[in-house]
Formats: structure tokens, sequence, C-alpha cells
């Protein structure tokens, strides 16, 4: 992939399969090598869990290994199964995200009592034994983010999901979703933004049964929204205008 734009009625660009090569096709695949770089980290007798990627560290010094399950953010949870040849001593640190009100550790299938630290983590240490197992929930709600300097613009997420308004593919083909550069705005013109209209006592949009899939509620026009991550071949916004406010 090759651009992503915020114009409102964007869409996602691709380079062609064989008349381009940007230089940012070296650099998106050296991209996934640096994935691994901060899932996990190591103090003196810590280990850091930063990211929440199905993966699998291994600590010869401990002789132990950490094997993460899970398929977040499809799921909102994670757990880390330790694997050690022989009772091992350390402490386990995991990320307390901002987004993750509510966040909860538990080791075996017993509730672990601990607070986020200064630091942003929440730690267990303990000996830990081959088969020991942390389960830990990750709650995701809905939010509006406000637009610094736009106080009529607004964005959605979900935990730590962008959401984006789908604006459908109207217009759309392949030879502008192939193309040399970014979404040519000259062919296939923005859309208006869409709108929101807050809602009192609660939230103008809803999460919808199932996967990540969501939608507005209130009296303006129904709109279907999916995390921008997902959102491929079709045209959309991240950004709404407060109704009233063209």
């Amino acid at each position: 992939m090759y651009y992503v734009a915020t114009a409102p009625g964007a869409w996602k660009t691709f380079g062609k399969p064989y008349d381009s090569f940007w230089c940012c096709f070296g650099s998106g695949v050296e991209e996934y090598a640096k994935l691994v770089d901060t899932i996990y980290f190591q103090g003196e007798n810590s280990v850091y869990v930063n990211q929440f990627v199905a993966s699998e560290l291994s600590w010869p010094e401990k002789r132990a290994r950490l094997v993460q399950q899970t398929s977040f953010p499809e799921e909102e949870r994670t757990s880390i199964v330790v694997h050690a040849e022989n009772p091992v001593a350390f402490a386990l640190r995991v990320r307390a995200p901002h987004w993750a009100q509510g966040i909860s550790i538990s080791v075996n299938g017993v509730r672990e009592k601990t607070a986020v630290a200064s630091d942003g983590y929440l730690a267990i240490d303990r000996t830990w034994k081959s088969g020991d197992r942390v389960e830990v929930s990750l709650p995701m709600k809905l939010r509006q983010e406000l637009v610094a300097g736009s106080p009529e613009l607004a964005t959605l997420a979900y935990g730590p999901l962008v959401l984006a308004a789908r604006m459908g593919r109207d217009g759309l083909s392949r030879e502008l979703i192939d193309g040399d550069e970014g979404p040519n705005l000259k062919r296939l013109a923005p859309l208006p933004l869409p709108e929101f209209e807050p809602v009192k006592d609660g939230f103008w949009v809803k999460k919808d049964e199932g996967d990540l899939s969501f939608s507005t509620v209130g009296p303006l026009r129904e709109t279907k929204l999916r995390p921008l991550y997902q959102v491929m071949d079709e045209r959309f916004s991240v950004y709404w205008q407060k109704s009233g406010k063209a």
C-alpha cells in the first residue's frame, strides 16, 4: 500500500504490480522486520510485554520461553504461557494502555491484585513454573477524540483502533486504486464530511453485534464504520463534522 489519504471520500492506493517502485516500497518491507523490536523488552530480572501480538520469546539466561497467544484486536484479551526447564523467578511487566480502562490480570485463573505503576506497567513478580498461564483482559470502549483547533470536528476510536466512516465505492476503479501516486481527487472529487449529532445520555455511535463493525445512532442518516485498517477498496472518512457546522 502506498498512500492513506484523510480527505473525506478518499481511498487507499496501491502501487502497480510491475510499473511502480517508490522508495517507500523498500522501507515498507523493512517495517515488518521491525515489528519484533518492541513486542518485548528485557530488564535485569524483568520482561516487559509492550505489544499484544501472537509471538514467542526465548530467554536463554532463564532457560525459559514465553508464548503469547492472542487475536488482538479482534478479541479484547491476550494470554502468556510460561515454559521453563525449572521454576524461575522474574517479574512479568505488562503494559497498561491508556485506552484499556479496567485492565486486569489473572494467573492460572486467579485474579491478581495489582495496580498500574508510575511507569505504566502492571507487574507480577513471582517464581514461575512451566505451564503457568497469564490472562490479560484489555477492555476496549468507544471514545471521541477532538481535533486540535477545530472544535466542530471529531474523530472516533475503539480502544486503540481509529474508526472510519464507510462511504461506498461509487466511481472507484482498479485504475484509481492501483495507481502512480495517492488518490486522484481531481478525477474523483472529495465527498462532504459525514455529520454527527451529540446524543444526550449516550454516544452517537454503537458497536454492532459480533465483529468490529459500528453504526451511528440518532436522528442523522445511519452510517456504518469499520476500523481503518480493515477498510479496503472503498471511500472513507476518519473525520466527522458536527451537524449544522457546514
